[in-house]
């Protein structure tokens, strides 16, 4: 099993997400402590057989309070409970980078969304002791501009995903992971080289995935 750290959380994992950073890395006053208990803990679970895959396939999503499952064909079946158990079940032979795009997007932002927080489809950097988030549709340019301003020396605290508690207030933003998604255009321009050396993010998109090497937000900020 392997212990990360992302919006707050200890998330113990048995599949490797390198995307994420390791719990035992970080100085964070207000990290979480790799030796307690996980907060969320990620399984794997073997493929069903034939008979139960075909059922299974007549229901591929709902939704409960406390319960959630999504199937990506190709990809993987998520079950995610009561805002702290992820299993996943991946279809054989499927790409391990497609299983974590979809785990570390859209299902940990339900995970998230079960927790209570108010989740944003945005990018976001920390500006004077602030969260400073952009939100907005596909392809406007949300992780380009928190690109530009980590060039100029601003931490990252999340690319795509934002994490916000609204319980208090000013509401806290959740840093994510030091992971930029820029299309290479954008990464060409922001990071010189060759963009087209950044691993996809998925197969059939050509946006790029870089993680930082500049300054990351490891504490949670207001949001501002």
């Amino acid at each position: 099993m392997n212990d990360y750290a992302a919006y707050g959380l200890l998330i113990r994992s048995a599949l490797a997400l390198p995307e994420l950073v390791e719990a035992s890395t970080l100085n964070s006053a207000s990290a979480p402590r790799p030796k307690g208990n996980a907060d969320v803990l990620i399984s794997i679970s073997p493929p069903p057989d034939h008979a139960a895959a075909d059922n299974a396939s007549q229901d591929q999503t709902y939704a409960t309070p406390d319960s959630a499952f999504i199937d990506y064909p190709g990809t993987a079946g998520y079950l995610i409970t009561r805002g702290s158990e992820i299993t996943i079940t991946p279809t054989p032979n499927a790409d391990d980078r497609l299983i974590r795009l979809y785990l570390l997007g859209p299902i940990l932002a339900l995970l998230l969304h079960q927790r209570q927080f108010l989740v944003l489809h945005s990018s976001a950097v920390s500006i004077n002791g602030q969260t400073i988030a952009f939100v907005g549709e596909k392809g406007m340019g949300k992780s380009t501009m928190a690109a530009a301003l980590h060039a100029r020396g601003h931490a990252l605290m999340a690319d795509d995903l934002v994490a916000v508690d609204t319980r208090i207030t000013p509401p806290l933003a959740y840093p994510g992971f030091p992971q930029l998604k820029l299309f290479p255009e954008s990464a060409a321009l922001l990071s010189g080289g060759d963009p087209t050396l950044l691993p996809k993010v998925h197969p059939a998109l050509d946006k790029r995935a870089r993680r930082t090497d500049g300054p990351f937000q490891a504490d949670p900020l207001p949001l501002a």
